[in-house]
């Protein structure tokens, strides 16, 4: 026989998806600080830049979700995150000098957006299961804002493929 979950358990949940949420989102904002700086061009340059406010706007959103609940950011480290940003250092050092290193940078923060995109989208049904409507309303436009940025992006690397692939110059 299954137990039953309550109410209280999937609270308790819930805060423990904030605080992996709200350090993957620091995280996210760190790759963005050191990722801007690698880019070469200025459309690459400009959604990484765009990575990083917007991990740090929702790391500051998820701290004021937490104060809500009771509760105070803690020291939690997303592993998920670390592991693609990991996985982001190893990209760039496989990439060769020179245009390519756009394409890595881009497919990290790619990733980076993804992850927070779909973790941030999860939580709304875990919110409204518990009363928290306005939060989960929250969590829905944070994750909107992460679905835009993660479209910006794509199409900033298509960008770059067909130059590249056309033999155009990559000064985009």
């Amino acid at each position: 026989m299954t137990e039953a979950i309550t109410t209280d358990d999937i609270r308790t949940y819930y805060i423990g998806a904030l605080h992996a949420l709200r350090s993957a989102s620091e995280q996210g904002e760190a790759a963005a600080n050191h990722l801007r700086d690698k880019a070469r061009t200025e459309a690459v340059q400009s959604a990484i830049q765009d990575y990083g406010t917007t991990a740090k706007a929702h790391s500051d959103r998820i701290a004021s979700l937490l104060d809500a609940l009771g509760e105070a950011p803690n020291d939690f480290t997303d592993r998920i995150m670390k592991g693609i940003g990991n996985g982001t250092q190893e990209m760039m050092r496989a990439a060769p000098e020179g245009p390519a290193i756009d394409l890595a940078v881009l497919s990290g923060g790619r990733t980076g957006v993804q992850y927070l995109r779909d973790g941030f989208a999860s939580q709304p049904v875990t919110c409204r299961s518990i009363g928290l409507d306005d939060q989960a309303e929250v969590w829905a436009g944070m994750a909107d804002e992460w679905r835009e940025l993660k479209d910006r992006m794509n199409a900033v690397s298509a960008g770059l493929l067909d130059r590249a692939t056309s033999g155009q110059s990559d000064a985009a």
